[in-house]
């Protein structure tokens, strides 16, 4: 199964066996087909901490800009990865153009000691959203582990009302699009 990372992981994915991998820094993309349709996933900024001198210690990371597209017919997707809502990372995923589906990393992640916040919270989701302009919110990565220290439903409060339509989904389920 092919699989996309940051350049940044590739030679330690490639070591634990993942031979179908494809590394790509910002703004590199990559295409595939599927079925009639092709999807590209394109490397966008990241930062992982608020605090650009802890970047390298968590790791250089990728957010993905992907357009699926068939014929006339196209969605595009911004996945966040860890991320958050800085604003030349704003500025990079607004540059791609009009955007369907905002799926950013939740859990307001972080401490108060030297790495401080590491993932985004409801508050920096709804000013990507206001920022980005999205139909459709889906947030994921929000309830993985212990540590997180935000519920999702403060997002689901905070999203009232918004222009933008907020779906969460269950592990394992899934989401039709059309």
């Amino acid at each position: 199964m092919p699989l996309v990372a940051p350049s940044h992981d590739a030679q330690k994915m490639q070591e634990k066996g993942f031979s179908a991998l494809t590394s790509r820094a910002w703004n590199e993309s990559v295409s595939y087909q599927a079925g009639a349709g092709t999807v590209t996933f394109t490397a966008v900024l990241a930062h992982h901490s608020g605090d650009a001198s802890i970047d390298p210690l968590l790791g250089l990371g990728n957010g993905y800009w992907i357009d699926v597209t068939q014929g006339d017919w196209k969605k595009t997707l911004y996945w966040t990865g860890d991320t958050l809502a800085a604003e030349d990372v704003i500025q990079a995923v607004r540059a791609r153009g009009p955007l369907d589906i905002l799926m950013p990393h939740l859990g307001r992640v972080g401490t108060p000691g030297p790495l401080g916040k590491i993932s985004m919270g409801a508050d920096a989701a709804v000013q990507l959203a206001r920022a980005l302009s999205p139909t459709k919110v889906v947030p994921i990565h929000h309830s993985s582990y212990v540590l997180y220290l935000e519920p999702i439903d403060r997002l689901v409060t905070q999203s009232q009302g918004a222009h933008y339509g907020l779906d969460l989904i269950s592990e394992g389920s899934r989401l039709l699009y059309r």
